[in-house]
């Protein structure tokens, strides 16, 4: 996992989308681990870049979902879901 999942993390090219910054990152298998560094790329989409925000997490998850698969890609949008179910997150759409 990233750890800072931001727009300020990654650079863009004409042919590559690199990630950079992996100060805070961490090794792990635990999907809420995902599901959050998810969640925050989303809040910051959405309010740094509200504009574009559906298009580009649209994007972004057909990316992620080729990168991890379908089925676990599933599994972090639920959880993506849950956290944004609970009381102190607004959910963003």
């Amino acid at each position: 996992m990233h750890g800072d999942l931001t727009t300020s993390n990654f650079i863009l090219t004409s042919e590559h989308l690199f990630v950079i910054d992996f100060g805070l990152a961490n090794r792990t298998e635990k999907p809420d681990d995902h599901a959050v560094d998810l969640r925050l790329f989303k809040e910051i989409l959405n309010s740094a870049h509200a504009n574009v925000m559906e298009k580009s997490w649209k994007n972004f998850i057909s990316g992620y979902k080729k990168s991890v698969g379908p089925k676990y890609c599933k599994k972090i949008l639920e959880l993506v879901s849950v956290i944004e179910s609970r009381g102190r997150y607004a959910t963003v759409v």
